[in-house]
């Protein structure tokens, strides 16, 4: 009889414990927690400064776990430009494709 507590096998395969499930579920909520910081710093990106310490710690952690380093390497060339028209056009698709890879 299969253990509710996280023991027993499914198809072949072990589940994971509670505390890996809690480890996992904090990483996505990490995972989260940094697109919102991108979100509301290209919201605001015509209007203020995107360039914060925040804004970079949340690339180079979602960096850390992307397959696709693209959209991260678009968030970092937007970063670097000086025109506020060109860094906003370069952050929208690259959110959306953040938004894609943190909601799967």
């Amino acid at each position: 009889m299969e253990n509710r507590l996280g023991g027993g096998a499914v198809r072949g395969k072990e589940r994971p414990t509670i505390r890996e499930e809690m480890v996992l579920l904090s990483l996505r909520l990490a995972e989260f927690e940094h697109l919102a910081m991108l979100e509301n710093a290209v919201e605001r990106c015509r209007s203020e400064d995107m360039r914060t310490q925040e804004v970079k710690q949340a690339l180079k952690n979602l960096a850390e776990v992307m397959t696709d380093p693209w959209p991260i390497k678009q968030m970092w060339d937007a970063l670097t430009t000086e025109n506020e028209e060109s860094c906003c056009q370069l952050v929208d698709p690259a959110l959306a494709a953040l938004r894609i890879y943190v909601m799967r």
